[in-house]
C-alpha cells in the first residue's frame, strides 16, 4: 500500500469500470453485486484521491443509478444519499454518455438506420406508455452510436434501439455529469477526488451546464451531410475482466460468473 495515502474522513464515493456479469445492486440469479470488486487488489494505482481503503467503507455502499449486467464502464457508488438522488433524481440534469456498437435486428452488419429512425432515437419514443426526455444521439462510425441521456429507465438504450430495428451488441458507459470513466482499467476502481463533482464539465472548469432540450442527429458516415465524427471501436474481447469476450474467472476476485 503507498506510504503517502492518508486516511480520508467523511462518505466514500467510489467510481468502477464494471465488467460484464455484475449487477449494480443486490446480489440477483446467481451474480455478484459490482462492490465485491472493491478491494484493495483492484484499487486502480492512478488514483490521486489520497484516499486510503478499509474494508470498512463497503458498509452502506449503494450504486447511483443501473448500469446492466451485459453492460460495461463507469458506476458510481456512494455511501452518501445526496451524491445517488443527483444523479437519478427524475427531474436530475446530469447527463450520461454511452458508446453503444449496434447491428441489425437479425445481427447482421452492417447496421441499416434510416434518417426518421435516427430523429426517433434523439426525441419521440416512448416506453412503458411514456414519452423520453429527448436525447442526443449520433453517429460515431459505421456501428456505433454515442447515446446522451438525462434518464436511466432500466435498459432504456437497448429498448430505444429495438424500437427502430437495431440491437446492441455492445454498451459501454464512459461519462456521468463532469466525470468521464478515462483511463481507469475494466474490473478496477477509484476514489472520486477532492474538487471532483458530477455537476462540472469534463477536465474541470466550472459547472456542466444543463441541457436546452435540443437534440442533435448526426447521419452514418458516409451519408448525405458529409459529416464525420471520429469515434472508438471495441474490441470484441473488451467487456469481460479476462479478454475472452465470454464469462470467465472474475477479476481479481475468485470464483467464476455464472451466465
Amino acid at each position: 500500500m503507498r506510504s503517502w495515502w492518508i486516511r480520508g474522513r467523511g462518505r466514500r464515493r467510489i467510481l468502477i469500470n464494471k465488467p460484464v456479469g455484475y449487477v449494480s445492486g443486490q446480489a440477483e440469479d446467481g451474480y455478484r453485486p459490482a462492490k465485491v470488486l472493491v478491494t484493495a487488489e483492484n484499487h486502480w494505482a492512478g488514483d490521486r484521491s489520497l484516499i486510503r481503503y478499509s474494508p470498512k467503507q463497503l458498509r452502506s455502499l449503494v450504486p447511483a443509478g443501473r448500469l446492466d449486467i451485459d453492460s460495461v464502464g463507469l458506476l458510481v457508488l456512494t455511501q452518501d444519499g445526496r451524491i445517488a438522488r443527483q444523479i437519478i433524481d427524475e427531474r436530475s440534469t446530469i447527463d450520461k454518455e454511452y458508446i453503444v456498437r449496434v447491428a441489425n435486428r437479425d445481427g447482421s452488419m452492417p447496421p441499416r438506420l434510416s434518417e426518421e429512425g435516427l430523429a426517433l432515437l434523439n426525441h419521440g419514443l416512448e416506453l412503458d406508455g411514456k414519452p423520453l426526455l429527448p436525447a442526443q444521439v449520433e453517429w460515431l462510425n459505421e456501428s456505433e452510436l454515442r447515446f446522451v441521456l438525462r434518464e436511466g429507465k432500466k435498459r432504456q438504450i437497448r429498448r430505444m434501439c429495438e424500437l427502430v430495428g437495431l440491437k446492441v451488441t455492445r454498451l459501454k458507459r464512459v461519462r456521468v455529469g463532469g466525470i468521464e470513466l478515462g483511463g481507469l482499467p475494466l474490473g478496477q476502481w477509484r476514489y472520486l477526488a477532492e474538487g471532483e463533482g458530477f455537476d462540472r464539465r469534463p477536465g474541470g472548469g466550472g459547472r456542466a451546464a444543463p441541457s436546452n432540450g435540443r437534440s442533435r442527429a448526426r447521419l452514418r458516415p458516409g451519408e448525405a451531410s458529409g459529416r464525420r465524427r471520429a469515434g472508438r471501436r471495441f474490441s470484441h474481447e473488451e467487456g469481460r475482466p479476462d479478454g475472452s469476450g465470454r464469462p470467465g474467472r472474475s477479476f481479481r476476485s475468485g470464483g467464476r460468473s455464472r451466465r
